[in-house]
């Protein structure tokens, strides 16, 4: 929803580059920066990037190479995998999913389950608050649930974050790795007290948003 003009801005930005040879990569991004330099960075930034990722893509198939040929070769040949938004699209979306709804921290406690079953080495949640009911979605920080503006964090929310991650370390087993990601929901106050309530859980990592 907060860049829901890019894909306007990537078609007016591509449409002059039609008939054009996409493989100088470097000259058309050169060329995309220099006719944007009155308003730059922002959703133009997002759009450059956007075609140059196609170009690399156009660029990578002509050659018969995969992409990362172009930057030197791969780095690595095996990348450690965590299981993302792990809880929260059951909480919210759990039709698309196609899996059960969570609606309490025992079934957090049964999908942590399931992350071990199915080998992952780690997962990435987001707040989970339990209304009295079900568990429910928290999003403050972009206005999707009450919070917002103040953004102050608040004892049952602080509560919420220890028994969420209880939860998941009672099924997961603690050799797996916990990710918490926090977003924009509050000011620094907010996070350095989220930072408190984890330390507890022994982490891999507290992910935050803020400008």
């Amino acid at each position: 929803d907060g860049s829901r003009g890019l894909t306007a801005v990537i078609r007016g930005m591509a449409e002059p580059l039609i008939g054009l040879d996409p493989r100088p990569v470097q000259q058309i991004a050169s060329m995309l920066w220099v006719r944007q330099v009155q308003a730059p960075g922002g959703v133009n930034s997002r759009a450059i990037a956007a075609i140059e990722n196609a170009l690399l893509d156009i660029k990578g198939k002509a050659l018969g190479v995969p992409v990362y040929e172009l930057f030197g070769g791969p780095v690595r040949d095996r990348v450690p995998v965590y299981w993302s938004h792990c809880g929260s699209y059951r909480v919210r979306n759990h039709q698309l999913v196609g899996a059960p709804p969570l609606r309490t921290y025992d079934d957090i406690a049964a999908l942590g389950a399931e992350v071990k079953r199915r080998g992952f080495k780690a997962l990435k949640t987001n707040i989970l608050p339990f209304d009295g009911e079900q568990l429910t979605n928290f999003g403050p920080g972009f206005g999707r649930s009450p919070g917002w503006p103040e953004l102050n964090v608040d004892k049952k929310t602080l509560q919420s974050v220890r028994d969420l991650l209880g939860a998941f370390r009672e099924g997961a087993g603690p050799e797996m790795g916990l990710h918490l990601d926090v977003n924009y929901h509050f000011k620094t106050e907010g996070y350095l007290q989220i930072a408190k309530a984890v330390a507890p859980f022994d982490m891999t990592w507290l992910e935050i948003d803020t400008w």
